[in-house]
């Protein structure tokens, strides 16, 4: 993971109004920001409004420092586990439900 004083890379996985709002905090703080959504609409407006620098390539990035999960809480389980398994970083999710997720939380990367 890279160190304070060095470039950050965030993906967000669901870029509608909350993972947006993310995405604009992370960049404003200077992060560079992935974004991953199951509608190129919501893509294409996360680009526009500038929540996200650029639209994350098909599955998830090995390489990024944090994935933040902000899809509907029916799926939230099932990306933060592809996120555990695919990529190297921190995973956290902007859910209120965190029965489904218990059994991921005995992952040291995983904040839930």
């Amino acid at each position: 993971m890279a160190s304070a004083s060095e470039h950050r890379t965030a993906l967000i996985v669901g870029v509608g109004l909350i993972g947006g709002s993310v995405g604009l905090c992370l960049r404003g703080a200077g992060w560079n920001v992935l974004g991953r959504d199951r509608s190129a609409s919501c893509l294409e407006r996360a680009l526009a409004v500038g929540a996200i620098d650029s639209i994350a390539p098909e599955g998830f990035v090995d390489d990024v420092d944090l994935t933040v999960v902000a899809t509907p809480v029916g799926v939230v389980a099932k990306e933060v586990a592809l996120a555990l398994r695919e990529t190297t970083g921190l995973v956290t999710d902007v859910g209120s439900v965190k029965t489904p997720l218990l059994p991921l939380m005995e992952n040291p990367r995983f904040i839930g």
